[in-house]
């Protein structure tokens, strides 16, 4: 979700090539959507199996840019407890395994999280190809919220100050036995804002956190 975890998370220069880019227009939201992604029930070391009973996912997944305050609200729920969820944004044997869009994957370089730490990771294509990006962590309040900065950088940790950097507020909360993500990203400008919405970040961010719902899928079963 940085890019966070989280996010995460997340909007990256070569999303233009593999999303449809989608307008964002002003205050416009997707409330409460509602999507169903099917996964296998069952599974053998990991693996799912096919022909395995099927199981519905209608779980809430907002996004708002408002663009008078140049900020992003992401609202994504999980079928998993708030501890769980916490993890898979926090610890890099976990983000490794969502945090990046079909069909490219994650890895990490370094990882230290606490206050002033750091994660510098990449996202790989499947021909090899690798765009480094880092966190850095500023405040932590362990299962409950965390706040960052991402950058885009190179394979060193050093910033690209030509891409955009935000602020990210990411805040965890029980929805029954499910697990509420709140995310509030924060530019510099509105520039920056449309670059990343222009890259393609709804639709990486979207395909992400699939990938997480899968992941829940394996671990909780």
């Amino acid at each position: 979700m940085r890019n966070r975890t989280v996010a995460y998370i997340f909007a990256i220069n070569w999303f233009h090539n593999i999303f449809r880019i989608r307008k964002i227009e002003y205050f416009e939201q997707i409330p409460n959507f509602n999507y169903e992604s099917k996964f296998m029930q069952s599974r053998t070391c990991g693996t799912l199996k096919p022909n395995a009973l099927i199981m519905e996912h209608k779980l809430q997944f907002d996004f708002l840019a408002d663009k008078e305050t140049n900020t992003l609200t992401i609202r994504r729920e999980f079928r998993a407890g708030r501890q769980l969820v916490w993890d898979a944004h926090t610890k890099s044997e976990l983000l490794e395994q969502w945090f990046a869009p079909k069909p490219l994957s994650a890895k990490t370089k370094s990882m230290d999280f606490r206050d002033g730490g750091h994660w510098i990771y990449a996202m790989v294509e499947p021909g090899g190809k690798e765009h480094w990006g880092r966190t850095d962590y500023l405040k932590i309040k362990p299962i409950d919220r965390y706040t960052a900065l991402d950058a885009f950088c190179n394979e060193n940790g050093e910033i690209n100050p030509d891409l955009p950097r935000a602020n990210w507020d990411v805040n965890f909360k029980d929805l029954g036995s499910n697990t509420m993500v709140e995310i509030i990203v924060t530019y510099k400008s509105l520039e920056d804002l449309e670059t990343v919405l222009q890259m393609g970040m709804q639709e990486g961010l979207a395909s992400a956190m699939e990938r997480l719902d899968e992941l829940f899928l394996t671990i909780t079963k």
